[in-house]
Formats: C-alpha cells, sequence, structure tokens
C-alpha cells in the first residue's frame, strides 16, 4: 500500500506524541527506581546472629541501572526538542489559523478529538446543537492541516 505525504505526517506525528509518552513513563521509572534504591540501606538490627547481606551490591546495581536510564532519557529528551522544533517550524509557516490550532492541540497538547472540536468551536452558539457538523469540520481541516504540513515539510 502507498502512503501519501499526509499519511506519513500524521505518523510522524503520532511518533512525536508515543515519544512523549515514553519519556514520561521513563522518567516516572526513574523516580520510582530512586525511591527503592535510597530505600535499600534500611535494615533492621537485632542480636540474633544472621548471614551477612550485602546492601552494596544491591545499591551499585540500582545505581548502574538508574545511570543508564537518565542517559536514555536524556538522549529521547534531545531529540524530543529537536522534533518539537520541526514541528513548530513548520506549524509557523501554515497559514491558517484553525487548522495550526487543531494539529497544535492535537500533539503538541495531546488532546483528544472531543477536547480539540471543543477548542475550536465551543463559542459558537450552536455549538451543542451543531456539535457533528462541527466534529466533522475540524476532522477534514486536520486532513488538510497534514496536506499543508506536508506541503511545508518538503519546502524546509
Amino acid at each position: 500500500m502507498y502512503k501519501t505525504q499526509a499519511d506519513e505526517i500524521k505518523d510522524w506525528l503520532r511518533a512525536y506524541v508515543n515519544n512523549e509518552k515514553e519519556i514520561d513513563e521513563l522518567l516516572e521509572r526513574i523516580r520510582e527506581l530512586r525511591g527503592r534504591a535510597t530505600s535499600i540501606g534500611a535494615q533492621e538490627i537485632t542480636d540474633m546472629p544472621k548471614a551477612p547481606i550485602n546492601i552494596t551490591d544491591s545499591m551499585a546495581e540500582y545505581m548502574v541501572k538508574l545511570d543508564s536510564m537518565e542517559r536514555q532519557v536524556q538522549s529521547m529528551i534531545r531529540s524530543h526538542k529537536s522534533s518539537k522544533k520541526a514541528l513548530e517550524e513548520v506549524l509557523e509557516k501554515m497559514e491558517s489559523l484553525k487548522q495550526r490550532k487543531i494539529i497544535t492541540c492535537r500533539y503538541i497538547y495531546g488532546m483528544d478529538w472531543s477536547d480539540v472540536i471543543y477548542q475550536c468551536y465551543h463559542e459558537k452558539p450552536d455549538y451543542q446543537v451543531k456539535i457533528r457538523a462541527y466534529s466533522k469540520r475540524v476532522y477534514r481541516d486536520h486532513d488538510r492541516a497534514l496536506l499543508e504540513m506536508a506541503r511545508k515539510w518538503s519546502q524546509k
């Protein structure tokens, strides 16, 4: 199956959003790992003999894993910032304010479609009555925005 330029832009935008989610998830895992690493040293001291616990090995393992994850997330963040800059440059070149708003709401702010539609048309007095028509208009403008982005992207 042949992919159009608009399809490629859509795939790129989806990857952009997914990359942002992956960064958030990795940052959360790093926070959890830091919490576990700081709690490793807590142990109960009694006068009963026990086998020695090798805490430093556990701590070292956590620190190596933490360092690796932090390097990975920093690399992902640099890449994401570069992608965001490229996206913003293309958006600035778009002529339609409405199309720019749709792409920004959907992909930069990560809104779902109902929120995008609301952001675009909630000020209209007939919004509640004509929500289906406004939905179709947003989807159509989204498709047009993808085509416009593909044209602007090829001009970069």
